[in-house]
């Protein structure tokens, strides 16, 4: 991972801790009282502000431009497969727009904001350790509000009976409230898990991270659009949501879904992470005594792939 991920990974964006931890990794009192460390104190913080900052613009913009995708590439009913009322009409072209759509939109924001570009992802995130609850709080409502723009800006291209004509792009329930909370929940679990296996953790973190998730978007939309349409991301069913309901205002009557399922599935992603697949240093428990521990950490190390980076 490279210098600003990292950056944003370890730094946490807990401004107000008693150490601080400058550009070049030295560490020192940020309530120290001489004139040289109030000037290194507070061109820290600048600094923190100014990557924080970079990372929030790079959520908005991502997913801005992710809901716009999507939204855009909803297929009017009776413009697809005329004749059919199955909710997976027109699924592949759906799951290409923002699997492809996201993978394209990670890899030029991985190195500024960590690509997250989901309030779910965020949160795994958050729960494994790897930000701070403020920085996480911040990307989620910067991530809502592009979900918003996203949507609003699909209103403003098309014409009002195709936007009608698509619900806004918004998703629909195919199925019951609990079924539908269990599709999310597992289809979002797929996705946290592997964008924490492929740019998270320091043995499986691959460049090829932004093709992996991408590609996991798909295949979970593929599944789940018969069922709930296949969000995984409330950012993206939010933005949509709002800038249907002036149309469809039953649009909120299960909406909550799109909220609860995603929220429970970065929970069991980020519990597998941590209990099964997580690198032996980040691993909560580690059975076992301290020279099983070593020869783990030991076997861990040499049955992890090289990454990109290290490879002459």
């Amino acid at each position: 991972m490279d210098n600003i991920t990292q950056r944003l990974m370890e730094q946490k964006f807990d401004l107000q801790e008693d150490d601080i931890i400058d550009d070049y990794g030295s560490s020192y009192d940020s309530t120290t009282n001489t004139s040289d460390g109030d000037k290194r104190r507070c061109s820290c913080l600048t600094d923190q502000h100014k990557t924080l900052f970079r990372a929030l613009m790079g959520e908005l913009v991502g997913v801005c431009f992710y809901v716009f995708i999507g939204c855009m590439a909803t297929p009017h009913p009776e413009g697809v497969y005329p004749g059919t009322t199955h909710p997976g009409a027109g699924a592949i072209p759906v799951a290409l727009a923002h699997g492809l759509g996201l993978a394209s939109l990670s890899a030029v924001l991985l190195k500024i904001s960590g690509a997250h570009l989901n309030p779910a992802v965020t949160l795994g995130v958050v729960l494994c350790g790897e930000m701070g609850l403020g920085a996480g709080l911040a990307y989620v409502a910067t991530q809502t509000v592009a979900g918003v723009i996203g949507a609003a800006l699909c209103r403003a291209i098309l014409p009002e009976n195709v936007f009608i004509g698509i619900n806004g792009g918004a998703h629909v329930l195919h199925v019951g409230p609990g079924p539908g909370v269990v599709c999310e929940a597992l289809l979002t679990c797929v996705v946290v898990l592997t964008y924490i296996l492929a740019v998270i953790d320091p043995n499986t973190m691959s460049g090829r991270g932004p093709i992996a998730i991408g590609f996991s978007v798909v295949v979970c939309t593929l599944a789940g659009v018969a069922a709930t349409g296949g969000s995984m991301n409330p950012a993206r069913s939010f933005g949509s949501a709002v800038a249907v309901s002036a149309f469809n205002g039953d649009v909120w009557k299960y909406h909550y879904i799109y909220w609860a399922g995603p929220v429970f599935g970065a929970a069991i992603a980020v519990f597998f992470y941590r209990f099964v697949f997580a690198s032996p240093e980040k691993r909560l428990v580690v059975c076992g005594s301290k020279g099983d521990q070593r020869k783990a950490a030991k076997l861990s190390q040499i049955t992890s792939f090289p990454q990109s980076g290290h490879i002459n």
